[in-house]
């Protein structure tokens, strides 16, 4: 079953990492070797980490930003485990369809329910939306 979390997790944000990069296709690859490097330096999943963050950033590149828009990656740790958060300019939340084996897209969150402990979605008051993640 898929399910997602309407609210921001609940931990505060302390020592949050940043990466801010163009919506382009090369913005996968980074944002990927970025969370890969910290998760790294933790010793925690890198695995599950850069297979979350590349889903999160390609939802974010192709149904979120115009050309020339930018997407943010935010990691930090939390008393649940670590916290990835893709913002991105658009209120627009994901939408979970059904799973089609046939398909050639739409298992991302799927993905993410699995490699996820939580995941959710949250609008930002600043403008557009937070899509966050927790590895445990």
């Amino acid at each position: 079953m898929i399910t997602r979390e309407q609210l921001r997790p609940p931990e505060p944000i302390t020592e949050a990492s940043m990466l801010v990069i163009e919506a382009e296709p090369e913005a996968v690859k980074r944002a990927r070797d970025f969370v890969g490097r910290w998760f790294g330096h933790f010793a925690l999943n890198e695995e599950d980490a850069r297979a979350v963050t590349s889903e999160l950033v390609t939802n974010a590149f192709r149904h979120a930003c115009q050309p020339g828009g930018t997407i943010a990656v935010r990691v930090y740790r939390s008393a649940q485990g670590a916290v990835i958060e893709v913002l991105d300019p658009s209120q627009d939340l994901p939408v979970i369809k059904p799973f089609d084996l046939t398909s050639e897209d739409g298992r991302g969150l799927a993905m993410l329910s699995i490699l996820a402990a939580r995941w959710g979605t949250y609008t930002r008051l600043a403008g557009g939306k937070a899509v966050w993640a927790v590895i445990a």
